[in-house]
């Protein structure tokens, strides 16, 4: 199964009533997801709850330590709660989906009454392949939470050991979670079936139908994307770990190089894509942006084209997470023509004030009251720019004497002409 069949979400995402699972093969795997996961719920203010069954309490607070957390804090003050398989889901020695759903309702109530916002809870689930009294009704349970989570304060994780459960029971654990982790990438799972029609008495039938019009949408939605992405007037790059790991035509056309040559870019040619004079702070920002540090998310830099000339653009950066890394998307608008523009205007303008400067009469620019907005003279008639801006002609010479002049600056504006 490959990320182009699952889209990413993030532990941020995990909104109450998520339903996920976790297929893990090591147990590297196996902590890189469940130590945030408890993590963030215990950061966030939240009652958390772990079912142990093949690992030990100690191993799983364990996990919690390594990253710097105050666990006995947190285990003394009942915000995280331990619990075995025996006394949540094997009650009385065997499982009973109704039963353990009822338990979990409990368990929300009483987290919410104690002041918490949510309740985060976690079981091992290899207590299944003891085979005890009931287990054969795993699947049965995992389509009930689909009905009790969403009405819940509650976030859910299931945890398989995908080395030891039969391939066809894992099938239907897919088909059974809306969310999925996969190693370390938690995925948005295309695959979910919803228990109305995963329990269907015609059940072959119902999710056949229901998964081909999935896979239509969904095609249709890949589509309409692809095609804003691919034909989009900007570029688009996300850079992680100061490595591009997307960039789409535009962009590519941009600096000259393929789209597929982007994704091979090391550090250092990135930082020789972008012009000496202006990397050095580009830099320094997306390394602050990694990090999460605020930055003006608009800048404008020079880079250097594969043919080696330099062009200018207009960045728009945001930080945002893939694969459960920090990483940034960033949008380019090609502006090298509006600086040219700006640099031929900027040269005009001042061939002009040096042509107004040198002249011998007086030049003056007025708006349509005849207030001076601009005024040059030779010394000799003893005026400065700074006696007059601003102010009338009424206001210098009197109305008198203005008079004429007012109403010959109204009449050169309403022909246009000079």
């Amino acid at each position: 199964m490959s990320s182009e069949q699952l889209s990413q979400t993030t532990m941020a995402d995990l909104a109450p009533g998520s339903h996920l699972c976790c297929f893990y093969q090591t147990e590297e795997e196996h902590r890189a997801i469940l130590t945030p996961f408890v993590q963030r719920g215990l950061v966030q203010g939240e009652k958390v709850i772990y079912i142990v069954d093949e690992r030990t309490a100690d191993t799983v607070l364990g996990y919690l330590r390594d990253v710097s957390l105050p666990v006995e804090d947190y285990v003394n003050s009942g915000q995280l709660v331990l619990l075995t398989s025996d006394e949540t889901y094997l009650q009385h020695g065997t499982f009973n989906p109704d039963a353990m759903i009822h338990l979990l309702q409990i368990k929300v109530d009483r987290a919410i009454s104690e002041g918490y916002p949510l309740l985060r809870v976690t079981g091992e689930m290899t207590w299944v392949l003891r085979g005890p009294p009931g287990s054969q009704r795993l699947i049965e349970y995992e389509v009930g939470l689909n009905k009790f989570l969403p009405h819940a304060q509650c976030v859910a994780l299931c945890q398989y050991d995908q080395r030891r459960f039969d391939p066809d029971l894992l099938l239907d654990v897919l088909y059974t979670h809306p969310t999925v982790a996969i190693g370390t990438e938690i995925l948005d799972n295309y695959y979910y079936t919803p228990p109305d029609v995963f329990l269907n008495g015609e059940r072959s039938a119902t999710k056949w139908h229901y998964l081909v019009e999935s896979l239509i949408q969904r095609q249709r939605t890949e589509e309409a994307y692809r095609t804003l992405v691919e034909h989009s007037l900007q570029g688009l790059v996300m850079i992680q770990e100061n490595q591009i790991v997307f960039a789409n035509e535009k962009v590519a056309q941009m600096v000259g190089y393929t789209w597929e040559a982007l994704l091979t870019f090391s550090a250092g040619d990135l930082r020789s894509v972008v012009h000496p004079k202006n990397g050095a702070r580009i830099w320094q920002n997306l390394q602050d942006r990694l990090q999460g540090k605020p930055i003006p998310p608009r800048q404008q830099f020079r880079f250097i084209h594969r043919d080696g000339s330099v062009r200018w653009v207009e960045t728009l950066a945001s930080y945002t997470e893939y694969r459960g890394k920090a990483a940034i998307q960033i949008a380019f608008l090609d502006i090298t023509e509006r600086k040219r523009a700006e640099s031929a205007l900027r040269e005009s303008e001042a061939r002009l004030r040096t042509l107004i400067e040198s002249a011998e009469d007086i030049v003056s620019l007025h708006d349509f009251d005849g207030r001076y907005l601009y005024y040059h003279g030779p010394s000799r008639y003893g005026i400065q720019a700074a006696d007059v801006l601003g102010r009338t002609p009424v206001d210098l010479f009197g109305e008198e004497e203005a008079s004429p002049i007012i109403e010959q600056t109204q009449a050169v504006m309403r022909r246009g002409e000079s």
